[in-house]
């Protein structure tokens, strides 16, 4: 560990070093189709932006709109799920059904990867 906090690990093959920082969420985020945040870290509301979309906006921001935003859930059988906007505050989400239109997710999770402010 060093003084500014940064935790160095070894790789199991021991050939490799990372900063543990670099490998965790930085929020992560399960709800409802109505945006209603049911559990969640870093999350400090959610926006419902329209049918199929919503934005995840955090509770400590982002270093620069560069990360790497995760989602899933269900609606019936099929959901694709997309990042559409990426700010330091906040990340836009986007739900479709197998026909390509829009629609809420019964159940979606999201998660975010990349560096605090």
């Amino acid at each position: 560990k060093t003084a500014a906090g940064n935790i160095t690990i070894t790789s199991e093959g021991g050939a490799a070093t990372m900063q543990l920082q670099q490998g965790l969420a930085k929020l992560w985020m399960q709800g409802q189709g109505d945006a209603t945040v049911t559990d969640s870290f870093n999350q400090a509301s959610m926006t419902d932006n329209g049918t199929g979309q919503f934005t995840s906006n955090f509770t400590n921001n982002m270093n620069n709109d560069d990360y790497s935003g995760l989602s899933t859930g269900n609606a019936g059988d099929h959901l694709i799920s997309s990042t559409s906007t990426t700010t330091t505050t906040g990340c836009r989400f986007d739900h479709y059904n197998q026909s390509n239109a829009s629609t809420d997710a019964g159940h979606h999770c999201n998660a975010i990867f990349g560096d605090l402010a």
